[in-house]
């Protein structure tokens, strides 16, 4: 057991982690509010639209970004309307289409995202209010959208699911954000999504789990769910990890949030001929006592892959569990949230042997020169800190989002209704930072791609092995 207290120590350390915990606790059965999102803004007379480039002339307003570039391609020039919108259908003068445009002025678009920074998983806020405005600062500087720039209002939804809903209502109602996002925790993106999806406002997060989310209007999802990572990890684990020959367990939270990844991989697994060697659940704040009953469980049946789903601050426990037993199987896992370098380093503390592969949605630091020149150099001068991986799944947020904004075309266009109905058919839209999306108005799932990463316990970090992989 005192091994056991050395990974608790340890696992302080991981609180900066839980911005993006995506493996969460608390099932929600929150229901929605159905109120209003509020007036309209007024829009006033338009300047040149935002592309990479500050240069006026338009462009292809579905054209990506270069390797390397930070905004992507330009819209077409913007036409000058007269008049106002008012009331929730958006009626006009001019020339702009009827919709409701709330969080669009003639100086600003308005975003609203929540994260976790207090409460169940408190942690220092300056990394993460650093990063959520760099990408934003950056292309103030180099075109803006629509010639308007881009101001994030942000809420701490406290790690729970309804102050994650109340905190969506506040940033919607309050705030008069145009759309919202989710940096993490899968209960309070569910509970902000299916509020979002009431009111009408647009929603985007990274990919977590898809009950009580799919099906949603309003709801797309930047990277791949879990689901769709489970079904990757199996082939993965069958075509490069030899699966066929080894044992292989599955660990998950004991939570139904986590049932449809349970379902997809068990199924895959099958579709090879495999049976999984164990299928367990540990409680979603499993205590040392429970991990160490579960290692021991692990070890006895021989299993030598564990696929792991539960948050980074519990495998950092378990890691302590199955070293003080002398067990070290390779760890597989997907996600957001398990190949962040903080994780990396308290697991390697726990276990220095540990051997681990992780799937991330988002350019690892070790590689990210290579496919976005801008972020380091952009990070540096608007907050003066040295870059982390936090920074970088900020930064890729942002280039998805406004690679789906140009998508609209014009600020005359740009309404609610109209983003929703043009993200739903968007196809190709690169960031170089997260997978290339492909929507469709029956798959908001429009994912195919993750990022490869192996632990280095030499350095305390991860290595990226392999970029945008859709299949092994």
């Amino acid at each position: 057991m005192r091994e056991l207290l050395t990974a608790r120590k340890l696992v302080l350390g991981l609180l900066l982690l839980m911005v993006f915990a995506a493996a969460c606790g608390q099932k929600t059965s929150l229901k929605p509010s159905a109120e209003s999102p509020g007036a309209q803004q007024t829009e006033g007379s338009l300047g040149p639209d935002g592309g990479q480039s500050p240069t006026e002339g338009a462009t292809s307003a579905s054209q990506g970004p270069t390797a390397g570039g930070g905004g992507g391609g330009g819209g077409t020039t913007a036409r000058p309307t007269s008049g106002t919108t008012g009331g929730t259908t958006g009626g006009t003068t001019g020339g702009a289409i009827a919709g409701n445009r709330t969080g669009v002025t003639a100086t600003e678009i308005v975003i609203g995202l929540h994260a976790p920074l207090t409460g169940a998983a408190p942690l220092p806020q300056d990394t993460f209010k650093n990063g959520k405005g760099v990408y934003w600062d950056w292309l103030d500087d180099h075109g803006k959208i629509f010639g308007r720039k881009v101001r994030v209002e942000f809420v701490d939804d406290k790690y729970k699911p309804s102050d994650a809903q109340l905190g969506c209502k506040s940033l919607v109602e309050g705030k008069k954000v145009f759309l919202l996002v989710g940096a993490a925790g899968a209960d309070q993106i569910q509970a902000c999504a299916q509020y979002a999806a009431s009111v009408g406002v647009p929603y985007m997060s990274m990919g977590v789990m898809e009950t009580g989310l799919k099906g949603l209007k309003t709801y797309f999802a930047s990277s791949m769910s879990y689901p769709q990572q489970s079904v990757l990890m199996a082939q993965y684990i069958m075509k490069r990890l030899d699966g066929a020959k080894k044992k292989i367990a599955m660990v998950r939270p004991d939570t139904s949030n986590f049932d449809d990844a349970h379902v997809a991989f068990v199924d895959a697994m099958k579709s090879y001929g495999v049976k999984l060697t164990r299928d367990s659940t540990v409680p979603k704040d499993a205590d040392d006592t429970a991990l160490l009953n579960e290692a021991i469980a692990l070890k006895a049946a021989g299993v030598q892959i564990v696929y792991w789903l539960p948050a980074p601050v519990v495998w950092i426990h378990m890691l302590g569990a199955a070293s003080s037993q002398a067990y070290h199987p390779l760890w597989v896992a997907p996600g957001v949230t398990i190949g962040v370098n903080a994780a990396a380093d308290l697991a390697c503390k726990a276990d220095p042997l540990v051997k681990a592969n992780a799937f991330i949605p988002y350019m690892n630091l070790d590689v990210i020169d290579k496919f976005d020149a801008n972020f380091n150099p952009a990070y540096k001068k608007y907050t003066g800190s040295d870059p982390d991986d936090i920074g970088i799944a900020l930064w890729g947020l942002g280039k998805v989002l406004h690679q789906a904004l140009l998508r609209v075309g014009s600020v005359d266009k740009l309404t609610r209704e109209n983003f929703i109905a043009t993200l739903e058919r968007a196809s190709d839209l690169k960031s170089n930072i997260f997978p290339t999306l492909n929507f469709t108005p029956s798959n908001h799932f429009g994912a195919r791609e993750v990022h490869l990463l192996d632990i280095n316990c030499s350095n305390g970090r991860w290595k990226t092995l392999e970029t945008f992989k859709s299949g092994f």
